[in-house]
């Protein structure tokens, strides 16, 4: 049978469950966090690295071919840009993904948990029921016990 301690002491379980899952879900942000900012300095160290070339290349060449490549450029750009968004889009799905299945976890467990206190409450309640019917049962036959006694008393008096 639990007491109000028991209770308190599931309580203080399931708080502290709450709390290691939100860690670990800082945790997995702060990695997913750190994996895109490799990724950014790497995609503008390759900007950076190809609009460097682009640039030596269009002072040597004639007006001409500067309008290509100033064209190439920005077709370059944009592909570049497409490529950044999917991957970020990815990453992002990725870890939306990620976070959705834990929770999911996390909920599944919690309810399990919650399931269980509320067995337990029901046993106690059933039990404190049980405990008063005792009792009144005891009171009456103890009541009963009495009336019993005093009326052989009479009948021995009389």
């Amino acid at each position: 049978m639990l007491d109000k301690e028991d209770i308190k002491v599931l309580r203080s379980m399931f708080a502290e469950q709450e709390k290691r899952m939100d860690e670990k879900l800082d945790s997995l942000e702060k990695r997913m966090d750190e994996k895109l900012d490799g990724l950014e300095k790497r995609m503008d160290e390759k900007l950076i690295n190809l609009e460097e070339r682009l640039t030596r290349r269009m002072d040597e060449k004639l007006d001409s071919l500067e309008k290509r490549m100033d064209e190439k450029l920005i077709n370059l750009e944009e592909r570049l840009t497409k490529k950044m968004d999917e991957k970020i889009e990815k990453s992002e799905s990725f870890l939306l993904e990620e976070m959705e299945r834990y929770h999911n976890i996390t909920m599944v467990e919690f309810r399990k948990l919650s399931n269980k206190v509320d067995e337990i409450e029901q046993y106690y309640n059933i039990r404190k029921l049980e405990d008063n019917t005792a009792n009144i049962l005891i009171r009456l036959y103890e009541q009963h016990e009495q009336r019993l006694t005093r009326c052989e008393e009479k009948l021995c008096l009389a």
